[in-house]
């Protein structure tokens, strides 16, 4: 009663008018909505989009984690590199675990770490030209990835892709 006959059915006399809306048209309606929407839209996105880096990462055959894969990015990003403190802010981590993530890539020689210039308590960590060549080629593979699922979806209208740079800008906080 209710999601098929709004107004309740009584077979015969006068249809009744149900007191309240069934759970099930609840949450059917409610999965409609503009947020939800886009919340869904949105994680098929971000689902997309680590499948696509997993496919690109694989590519190099290094077998680096995602953790590790966010290291290289981040250190890679500024000549300086960064500081172990900015590497676990930004991954949402405690140093210490970063500190031996670090250690594993820079076993690896994708990254090194030194003593910073201005404050010798603080660890530097930047990118070898080996890490550097590594993400380039993931980037790269990424890249081409991306353009053939923008070759399917094809042309997007202009307030699309404003929207996606919107979303764009959203994520920053996480990187």
């Amino acid at each position: 009663m209710g999601l098929w006959f709004p107004y309740g059915h009584n077979h015969g006399g006068r249809p009744r008018r149900v007191a309240s809306t069934p759970a099930i048209v609840r949450g059917v309606t409610r999965a409609h909505q503009p947020g939800d929407r886009a919340r869904a839209a949105l994680e098929a996105v971000a689902l997309g989009s680590v499948a696509v880096t997993t496919r690109a990462l694989i590519s190099t055959a290094l077998e680096l984690t995602f953790a590790q894969w966010r290291v290289l990015m981040i250190v890679g990003q500024d000549a300086r590199g960064a500081t172990m403190s900015e590497i676990a802010a930004r991954v949402g981590a405690e140093v210490s675990p970063v500190s031996r993530m670090v250690g594993r890539l820079a076993r690896r020689g994708l990254v090194e770490t030194s003593k910073d210039d201005q404050d010798r308590r603080v660890t530097r960590v930047t990118v070898t030209d080996r890490g550097r060549t590594i993400r380039e080629t993931v980037l790269g593979r990424r890249r081409d990835l991306l353009t053939v699922v923008l070759a399917n979806v094809g042309p997007l209208d202009p307030d699309v892709v404003a929207a996606l740079e919107r979303i764009g800008d959203g994520f920053r906080m996480f990187t």
